[in-house]
């Protein structure tokens, strides 16, 4: 059967058929398909991005459909033990993984990836995330259930699986070509969970995993390589929060983001450090590094807002084409916390308007900027971005925010104990000074020179 399909194929007009493209007769030859040869009928479409056109969303889920119901790789008993399951790639042979069922998986990733722009919903509908879950032993759908599962934008699903998946064991990036398949499943394996840990705010974890495929052994660049390291070093600003003390002690802060991880292989060290001609990509990466270090936000401002500057730039074209723009928008409440930091150590206090102007927000924005860090400071978490509070105040009627409104107001009270003070001393003065003898002399010797120049004096005729 599939090899008539085969045939038609070969020999029409376009050297294409209509049922390799999931029509009509597609399916209802899967129906008539004996149970031998179904996992070569359906693997037999292909769904790669160049034919995806030629797809609609509704043949993509009665293909899912079709597969979960027909295909012997989801009814087969899975009763291997666990050590079997944490088996490596490496030592799995040819035979245990055939042709058909590494193409069966990839159709099940590329009509996920038709369905997930319009009808991203109706994967996690379709049931095909659980059935790919189950097969553990099988290392193709192990990578290509979480890349569904991010399709799907179901994240936290294919997190609570980590501890079921026992991983890929430890591939080698390959020069010549040998092997190569199963190097780029277990370089995608350890990206998809980088991707789902950054997803779930596990930055560290995601770190760790994107590490893993930098490090990998390699005598040649890989594209998952170059995307894991993008995606490491913006993750990593993402971490880089310091207090007063470790912003002054840290003067390679740069050099700490782009640093790359223990057991990175020359050629892929050359690679990143300008050793060949092909690091575009990589110096646009490492000069927005740069700005970030810097605290450009202005600079990170007109590249989140599209504007019409940035849409022009290679770096916006970019990161527009590597799918990075969400990760360098991330970047921003950070940014504004660090300047929003540096104006307290400037100001004591700013209008509300041209704070938020400073930071490039609108004033309802701003006020709930100032909100958000107010509370989570007060609440004492473990927000990293929190880590060196600044106090501040707000005063709504008059639209000023006062900063160190607690060291002030501690020294508002000392500076009024002060006064009480020195009024106690000069009244205890005042008492000394009226109750001393020599004070009551003077008083009564001015007083009688006073009387004395009021009387008027006696006249000469008057006593002769």
């Amino acid at each position: 059967m599939a090899s008539n399909i085969n045939n038609n194929n070969n020999g029409s007009a376009n050297g294409e058929s209509e049922m390799v493209y999931l029509s009509i007769d597609y399916f209802a030859a899967l129906s008539a398909c004996p149970p031998e040869e179904i996992d070569q009928l359906l693997a037999l479409p292909d769904l790669d991005e160049h034919n995806s056109g030629n797809v609609s969303t509704e043949q993509a889920l009665q293909y899912l459909t079709a597969v979960m119901t027909l295909s012997p790789v989801f009814h087969e008993s899975q009763t291997s033990s666990t050590a079997s399951t944490a088996a490596s790639l490496v030592e799995q042979s040819s035979a245990q993984i055939t042709k058909e069922s590494s193409k069966l998986f990839t159709n099940i990733r590329n009509a996920a990836s038709i369905l997930a722009p319009s009808a991203q919903h109706e994967i996690s509908f379709s049931g095909i995330l659980p059935k790919l879950k189950s097969i553990t032993e099988n290392p193709h759908a192990q990578v290509e259930f979480l890349q569904c599962c991010i399709l799907a934008s179901q994240y936290r699903y294919a997190r609570e699986s980590f501890d079921s998946l026992h991983g890929l064991g430890h591939g080698r990036v390959p020069c010549d070509g040998s092997d190569s398949k199963n190097a780029e499943l277990y370089l995608r394996y350890h990206y998809l969970r980088g991707i789902i840990y950054y997803a779930c705010d596990e930055i560290t974890s995601a770190i760790t995993e994107w590490n893993i495929c930098i490090s990998a052994p390699s005598h040649a660049m890989h594209h998952i390589i170059l995307n894991a390291w993008k995606k490491m070093i913006l993750a990593k600003c993402l971490m880089s929060q310091y207090d007063d003390e470790e912003e002054m002690a840290t003067n390679n802060l740069k050099d700490f983001i782009l640093s790359l991880p223990n057991g990175t292989s020359t050629a892929i060290t050359r690679y990143f450090n300008g050793g060949t001609s092909d690091v575009k990509d990589v110096e646009e990466y490492k000069k927005l590094v740069g700005k970030f270090v810097q605290n450009e936000l202005n600079s990170f401002l007109k590249i989140s807002a599209s504007s019409d500057n940035a849409v022009g730039s290679k770096l916006f074209s970019l990161l527009q084409e590597d799918g990075h723009m969400g990760m360098v928008k991330r970047l921003m409440p950070v940014m504004r916390w660090r300047k929003f930091r540096s104006i307290s150590k400037i100001y004591t206090s700013i209008p509300w308007e041209k704070l938020a102007r400073v930071l490039g927000l609108g004033q309802n924005r701003c006020m709930e900027f100032l909100m958000e860090a107010a509370i989570k400071q007060s609440s004492g978490g473990s927000c990293q971005r929190y880590r060196a509070p600044v106090d501040f105040t707000l005063d709504d009627e008059e639209g000023i925010v006062y900063f160190d409104a607690e060291e002030k107001e501690q020294d508002l009270e000392g500076r009024i104990e002060k006064c009480m003070s020195l009024a106690k001393r000069v009244k205890a003065l005042d008492v000394a000074l009226v109750s001393s003898s020599k004070y009551q002399i003077n008083v009564r010797k001015k007083s009688r020179e006073e009387k004395r120049e009021t009387e008027p004096s006696r006249s000469v005729v008057e006593i002769s």
